[in-house]
């Protein structure tokens, strides 16, 4: 869920966990909500770093996700398969008698693997402060379409993992997605440019499909091929949401009761360059809300 973000935010409360993260650019942000019923037993159990906040109920934290991506890499090599995984956030002051100003609390994110053999894997990531969840994209409802992510996780490998955007271009008839390289090809010599790619995609494809206009969008190709490989992970239907150049596309995930992952990618503007476009996404963060 990183999208190249170095900080995971997490916001837990007794009715679900919630996990986001923001790239440096804010051009692409996931926010993964979880319900407690994922878990065999789910206890917001407030450490005491906690007992003063003006909200009890839940907790406010951030940790590195380089550190947590190096120990699940880890635990995924491993050719024994995971029995379970406790979650644990641990307080290290209630080792101690009492909290001083020399004594500050130090919170951790304790992590417990636990494999078939009862061998254990104890890691704990120190948290950090963490801004309270803030969304760069409103939920589009103009145009939509719902599809198998191998689709796309096919359609993706014809392009150069070196390509920064893509093209998708929609209409009533078919999805062509294409190559995008921006003003590079104008300053090139016809021989020195880029490989141009297209692919069409016919509208079979597609579980759903509920865009009855031509529309055109530009975005970020590393963000999305990242979402695209979570929902084939996840044996998941992936959906798309957009009203056009400019406004957010909104991908999701979900299973009913168990997981919505939702993850917004600006797209160009019409005629925009690509640092106008990274300067023009940092003035579109919107404060979080209970509409989103």
């Amino acid at each position: 869920m990183s999208l190249r973000a170095e900080l995971a935010g997490a916001h837990l409360r007794g009715t679900s966990l919630i996990f986001w993260s923001l790239n440096r650019s804010l051009t692409a942000q996931a926010v993964i909500r979880i319900s407690p019923t994922m878990f065999n037993q789910y206890v917001l159990d407030l450490p005491l770093y906690a007992a003063a906040m003006t909200q009890p109920k839940s907790i406010n934290c951030g940790v590195k996700i380089k550190n947590m991506q190096s120990i699940l890499r880890r635990d995924k090599n491993s050719a024994e398969p995971l029995d379970w995984c406790l979650l644990s956030l641990v307080d290290m002051t209630a080792y101690r008698n009492e909290i001083t100003s020399e004594n500050p609390p130090e919170p951790s994110l304790q992590i417990d693997l636990v494999r078939l053999r009862d061998v254990t894997k104890r890691h704990s990531l120190w948290l950090l402060e963490s801004e309270p969840l803030q969304f760069i994209y409103n939920k589009p409802t103009r145009y939509s379409f719902l599809v198998n992510p191998t689709v796309l996780e096919d359609c993706l490998k014809n392009f150069l993992v070196r390509l920064p955007e893509i093209t998708l271009e929609c209409s009533r008839e078919m999805v062509k997605v294409k190559s995008h390289w921006g003003d590079v090809n104008e300053t090139l010599h016809p021989l020195e440019r880029p490989t141009e790619t297209r692919v069409d995609l016919e509208l079979d494809n597609f579980i759903d499909y509920n865009i009855p206009d031509d529309i055109r969008i530009v975005f970020q190709i590393k963000e999305f091929r990242a979402v695209v490989n979570f929902a084939v992970e996840l044996h998941l239907p992936l959906r798309a949401r957009f009203d056009g150049p400019g406004s957010s596309l909104v991908l999701s995930v979900e299973r009913e009761g168990v997981i919505i992952a939702e993850f917004g990618i600006t797209t160009f503007p019409p005629t925009m360059t690509e640092q106008d476009y990274a300067n023009s996404a940092r003035s579109s963060v919107t404060s979080f809300n209970g509409n989103n």
